[in-house]
């Protein structure tokens, strides 16, 4: 991590979704390592299989990805701190105190939480990979800090592009128009107007909304 960014994030608050996947679980690691001096590192988790958002931090943090850290300074996994909450529900699914203590402590947000199945249906896609977004959109703008916020996509969003851009491309389609589609059309004839109408070159739900994602956020 470069030495301004090192430097941006000390003595900060950041809050991390999607913090227990394969990047999230990288971007939790090196910020504490490569920012000795940050201050909190909030992941939103959600109870699953029958275990608190506490247990799973503390799962995560057992983790060989961490060792490093525990060698150099145990101390620092201290800084991160288990939110409970749920990007398929309104405002995350925060209880009104953990949603206090956000609005006035965060100053960065890492949104890495998505759905990666290829073949997940696009009607629960819509949900885990755009609405989520427009969600914590909503809820960061009562953040009466907040600084940055880095929205994590993929390269598949480029992938019939042979040279890629810092831009987002248009779908041209209206998410709204799509997401009130999606609540009324069958499963089945959703399916198939997307694969024949909407996901043209990307051929997978998971493709189109993760591009729909970066309109969401730019």
């Amino acid at each position: 991590m470069s030495s301004d960014l090192s430097a941006f994030l000390s003595d900060k608050c950041v809050l991390i979704t999607g913090g227990t996947g394969f990047v999230g679980k990288a971007l939790v690691e090196k910020i504490l390592r490569s920012v000795p001096d940050v201050k909190t590192v909030f992941l939103l988790l959600r109870p699953k299989s029958g275990q608190t958002a506490e247990k799973r931090l503390k799962q995560l943090l057992a983790n060989s990805v961490f060792d490093a850290i525990r060698r150099l300074d145990g101390q620092q996994l201290a800084k991160v701190v288990a939110v409970c909450g749920d990007v398929t529900h309104e405002e995350l699914g925060l209880n009104p105190l953990d949603r206090h203590a956000l609005q006035d402590a965060v100053h960065v947000v890492f949104n890495c939480a998505a759905t990666i199945r290829f073949d997940e249906p696009l009607r629960r896609a819509l949900q885990l990979n755009v609405v989520s977004a427009q969600r914590l959109l909503r809820l960061v703008q009562s953040f009466a800090r907040i600084e940055a916020v880095v929205h994590v996509s993929t390269a598949y969003c480029t992938r019939d592009k042979r040279d890629v851009r810092e831009s987002v491309e248009a779908e041209g389609v209206s998410v709204e128009r799509l997401l009130d589609a999606s609540e009324w059309l069958e499963a089945e004839l959703l399916e198939g107007v997307a694969k024949r109408q909407l996901f043209g070159e990307r051929h997978s739900s998971y493709h189109f909304t993760k591009s729909l994602a970066e309109g969401v956020f730019a």
